[in-house]
């Protein structure tokens, strides 16, 4: 398979899982309000409203963390994260969104589809 193929499909996964993650993190408390509201004051359930923040906080947490941990298409190893070295500048908890653009490992730009001038990978 073609790397350039291969590198434009992680990070159009790793897009969308950002703009899920955003989006249920900015529409939280708008769908709290607009849904959770009369449902919970027809129901009157509070295990309603419970299981739907749990829930909801849950699929958040496991966008976030596939923002965290993904992988770069060139080395293969984690983009943002280093169990043996820091990034400089910044502490080991950072957010991945606020991180430099490229993998601590190999050095391959954030949104690139790799190789060099020529087009060629240089890892491969």
């Amino acid at each position: 398979m073609d790397h350039t193929f291969r590198y434009a499909e992680i990070w159009r996964k790793h897009r969308m899982d950002r703009r899920i993650a955003l989006i249920l993190a900015i529409g939280f408390f708008p769908v709290l309000e607009l849904v959770m509201r009369p449902v919970y004051y027809h129901f009157r359930q509070d295990w309603i409203l419970n299981a739907f923040v749990a829930i909801w906080l849950a699929v958040l947490f496991v966008f976030l963390i596939r923002n965290e941990f993904v992988v770069c298409p060139r080395c293969g190893k984690r983009f943002h994260k280093s169990v043996h070295r820091r990034i400089a500048g910044t502490m080991p908890w950072t957010p991945a969104m606020v991180r430099g653009g490229h993998c601590i490992h190999c050095g391959l730009e954030k949104w690139s589809l790799g190789g060099d001038e020529k087009g060629h990978d240089p890892i491969e």
